[in-house]
């Protein structure tokens, strides 16, 4: 964000201080949106124009100083505060920390230093609102996708945590959230023998671990028999952006394969009642297309009865696929007839 287009907020009860600030943010190239001198007016200014960062004093009179002004600032509006004050206690300043402030200046300091700590607070504050939106957009795809899973930042705090995790561990996602992943999960083999992670090593080193037919406890809440895969996060620059932890039980894994090994076994059923002669026909379990020995190439299954056959393969839908589309086969039937 260039200077020239940053609107700051002043709020300062010394007139002469909150002066001399104008005057030096406006030499150091930003606009200030307006000075106010109580927590009561810098409320009122942020619900008519929101500024791309506030100077509170910390020491405000009134009945809301800096600290209370910022809290519900923060409860509303989504802007990174500095603090700037001459001298606190330890009991003030332990309150502004829950705060979390974009930065903290004690008077009187240089412009210099002002420029610095307002740069620092911005391209902190907007790292961070990217990361919140990345997040948002992975949490979004992630749900629809119906899976258990926990995504950390590279130092193992949990900062994503799937609908899906609620079912294996019956705790809402957000009690996940802000946590050492290894401090939550609990996993040891199916002798009772315990399992680590070891999860900032393995991501540092960007080792991909997969246990199976493991226990999993969470919360007090404990799942046997599953799955569990450590996968490090790139991003396009080849950075390590933290990691996926993907819990699945077996028996799903199980019933995944059954239905797939069903499928194809009824698909190869039919095709051998259909081609003339029988063929040892090789099947994709995925794409499900079958090798031709003759081209020596992978062909669509249909290519390859009309190929194989001196009959044309007819096309029609099933039930089930009309119902997903929202077809009604007894007006197209009639339809047709008609």
């Amino acid at each position: 964000m260039e200077t020239t287009e940053t609107k700051i907020l002043i709020v300062e009860d010394e007139t002469l201080v909150s002066l001399h600030l104008k005057r030096s943010l406006e030499n150091l190239g930003y606009k200030v949106s307006d000075t106010v001198g109580s927590g009561e007016k810098a409320l009122n200014h942020l619900s008519e124009d929101t500024p791309d960062l506030i100077l509170m004093d910390i020491m405000l009179d009134g009945k809301l100083d800096g600290i209370s002004t910022s809290e519900k600032i923060k409860n509303k509006h989504k802007v990174p505060i500095i603090y700037l004050s001459a001298y606190s206690d330890n009991k003030t300043l332990g309150r502004a920390k829950l705060t979390e402030p974009s930065g903290y200046l004690t008077k009187p300091f240089k412009d210099q230093d002002l420029k610095t700590t307002i740069e620092l607070a911005l391209h902190n504050f907007k790292s961070e609102d990217k990361k919140d939106k990345d997040y948002g957009w992975i949490l979004k795809i992630l749900n629809s996708a119906n899976c258990p899973l926990l995504a950390c930042d590279p130092e193992g705090v949990i900062q994503i945590a799937t609908k899906s995790i609620e079912n294996l561990f019956e705790v809402s996602p957000e009690k996940f959230l802000g946590s050492p992943l290894e401090s939550i999960i609990e996993i040891s083999n199916p002798l009772g023998n315990d399992v680590n992670l070891d999860v900032q090593q393995n991501l540092r080193k960007r080792n991909m671990l997969y246990f199976g037919w493991m226990n999993i406890k969470a919360f007090g809440k404990e799942v046997n028999g599953a799955s569990v895969i450590l996968q490090p996060l790139i991003n396009e620059d080849k950075e390590l952006i933290g990691g996926a932890l993907v819990l699945k039980k077996k028996e799903e894994e199980k019933m995944e394969i059954v239905e797939q090994n069903q499928l194809n076994n009824n698909l190869c059923e039919l095709i051998n009642q259909i081609v003339k002669p029988a063929l040892d026909i090789e099947m994709c379990p995925w794409c499900k297309k079958i090798y031709d020995p003759n081209q020596k190439k992978w062909v669509n299954i249909e290519i390859f009865i009309r190929q194989k056959t001196i009959d044309d393969t007819s096309h029609c839908i099933c039930p089930g696929c009309a119902t997903s589309l929202g077809l009604d086969l007894k007006k197209i039937k009639k339809d047709n007839l008609n």
